[in-house]
């Protein structure tokens, strides 16, 4: 069953466990813990979560500095030893997850659970060699990881908020550069229910790894920084509403940042003020280059940039 880029192949499902097959109930949501990469893993799953309309949600995200390239990553599927099918991601259909540090999420609409479980979850490049680790041994090759599920109705626990959001900007800046021009950011409430306010921090990162937590200002390079004007306020979202935030005032890189390739983060209700289905979708990410400052004059000299409140000397 083709769902976006993503082919579902789900198998027969074993006679030891014909609840499965029936296609009852609602899908279980995951324990709310990142998964741990194995060594040379690029593609994670993040997360697995309830899809209100039934069915699951797994989240996948490039867990690498890098951008991959095109091609075909599986994620293999188990259930209680019980063996369940593979979905298969084409990355050149799939360019957020291309990117370092980016995610999507893929519904399945037609997998159903009811009772609690463990799910063992793989990740490998499908057009790789090698074979995937058994789920009865689960540290085997690295590969297979186990999420705990346990039941997940709409009365349960998943009608709740789940805010996420996408994040656009320059390509290439100067240290002391005002991007606040050049910044799109939508925010949006895929949950249940409607979401009372929040806040965005929007944060400069040298790695994708950013927490969801409220950060500090400087007007310094620092790695993890709140930008000056950087935080803003959402009103609430009903469920499945989005809202284009505009950063008000100027947004400046730091004059003394490094040259070399960093992250604007928009991170997304970091005080956890909102109950959210999913806590692990909450930071957009962009990747930016830095360029060395910019040399003026007949020597060479690099330009004498001057942070907010500092004195020419």
């Amino acid at each position: 069953m083709p769902i976006a880029s993503s082919s579902i192949l789900f198998g027969a499902v074993s006679r030891r466990r014909p609840e499965f097959g029936r296609l009852l109930g609602i899908v279980a949501g995951l324990l709310l813990v990142p998964a741990a990469l194995a060594a040379g893993e690029e593609i994670e799953v993040r997360d697995l979560t309830c899809h209100p309309a039934g069915g699951i949600v797994v989240v996948l995200r490039n867990a690498s500095q890098r951008t991959l390239p095109s091609g075909r990553w599986a994620v293999e599927m188990r259930f209680d030893d019980d063996a369940m099918g593979r979905i298969d991601v084409d990355l050149s259909h799939r360019p957020e997850l291309r990117r370092a540090g980016g995610a999507v999420s893929i519904p399945i609409s037609v997998l159903k659970v009811n009772r609690p479980l463990t799910a063992w979850i793989a990740v490998h490049a499908a057009d790789g060699a090698g074979k995937a680790g058994a789920a009865e041994s689960p540290t085997a090759g690295g590969a297979f990881r186990g999420f705990p599920l346990g039941p997940c109705r709409a009365a349960a626990g998943e009608r709740r908020p789940d805010l996420a959001g996408t994040l656009k900007g320059p390509a290439t800046v100067q240290p002391g550069e005002d991007i606040s021009s050049r910044l799109a950011l939508t925010v949006r409430n895929a949950g249940a229910v409607p979401a009372s306010e929040f806040t965005v921090d929007l944060v400069l990162s040298t790695t994708p790894g950013v927490a969801v937590r409220p950060a500090s200002y400087a007007a310094f390079f620092v790695d993890g920084l709140l930008f000056k004007n950087g935080r803003v306020k959402v009103r609430g979202l009903a469920p499945g509403e989005s809202e284009s935030v505009r950063l008000q005032g100027p947004i400046a890189i730091p004059a003394d940042t490094p040259p070399g390739t960093y992250y604007l983060a928009a991170v997304i209700d970091p005080g956890n003020a909102v109950p959210e289905r999913s806590p692990y979708n909450n930071v957009a990410l962009w990747a930016v280059t830095v360029l060395p400052t910019r040399p003026t004059g007949a020597g060479g000299q690099a330009s004498n940039l001057l942070l907010p409140g500092r004195k020419q000397p």
